[in-house]
């Protein structure tokens, strides 16, 4: 999870748990919701809350975030079996699904096409972190990308 500096807020899709610090990114319905491995990082929670199952219709709740910005950076936590060293800074890491690094990632390049699976269509593969500086095993400061 991130470290947070400012405030705004967007309505939350129904049924989500946020706390603060979770990466947040827009639902395909055009709500706020808790981001997943393949998504881009839109905003940056600071709401602890579960929504309720109704609340794109009835209660309307917002999350309150903080935007990112294209040079952002901040600390996020890095999975606990990572092996990551200073060698390490440049590199580009996807986040796991609980919002840790996902070193098993690491690419020294921001986006490549692969044309190496089975759909005849090359994908855009993209990253969503990249290390900055390398702090410790535990913790480093990464920018979103």
């Amino acid at each position: 999870m991130a470290l947070l500096i400012n405030g705004e807020q967007f309505k939350s899709e129904s049924a989500v748990a946020t706390v603060s610090g979770d990466f947040v990114c827009k639902s395909a319905s055009g709500f706020a919701t808790v981001n997943t491995v393949a998504d881009n990082i839109i905003w940056i929670a600071h709401t602890v809350n579960t929504f309720d199952a109704d609340n794109q219709t009835v209660d309307m709740d917002r999350v309150i975030y903080a935007a990112k910005n294209t040079w952002d950076i901040m600390r996020v936590e890095v999975v606990a079996d990572a092996t990551i060293t200073i060698a390490d800074e440049g590199k580009f890491y996807n986040i796991n699904t609980n919002g840790t690094v996902d070193v098993a990632t690491a690419s020294t390049v921001q986006s490549y096409t692969d044309a190496s699976g089975a759909s005849a269509t090359a994908a855009l593969v993209t990253y969503q972190l990249e290390l900055i500086r390398f702090v410790s095993t535990a913790a480093s400061i990464y920018r979103i990308v």
